[in-house]
């Protein structure tokens, strides 16, 4: 099967929050809502959020203007490849305040 990868710009809809894959998944487990991708090569989930949001969690870079992702198909929700955990819809993105609370959390630190 071959990958549908596309290489986006980050900043212009939507940031995206990268963190290590156990925070990530900690994080998710906590009900957050919105489009994650993970990527398995880096060990990484990244969590899109509006763009220009303000971001100041220790351990989670915000990836903005001048950075790019590569990103597979919405329908991509398996491996091998980056993938979808929760696939976007086209309209919703992560509510940063919830992923800032949901990454503080001391579940989120493993």
């Amino acid at each position: 099967m071959q990958a549908h990868i596309a290489l986006l710009p980050v900043g212009r809809h939507w940031d995206a929050v990268k963190v290590p894959e156990a925070r990530g998944r900690s994080a998710l487990a906590q009900g957050i809502d919105g489009p994650v991708l993970y990527d398995p090569a880096g060990h990484s989930v990244f969590f899109l959020v509006p763009a220009g949001c303000e971001w100041n969690v220790d351990g989670a870079r915000r990836l903005s203007i001048g950075s790019w992702l590569a990103t597979p198909i919405p329908e991509t929700t398996t491996p091998p490849g980056p993938h979808w955990l929760r696939p976007p819809d086209g309209c919703t993105l992560i509510d940063p305040d919830a992923l800032r609370v949901a990454l503080v959390m001391p579940e989120a630190d493993q």
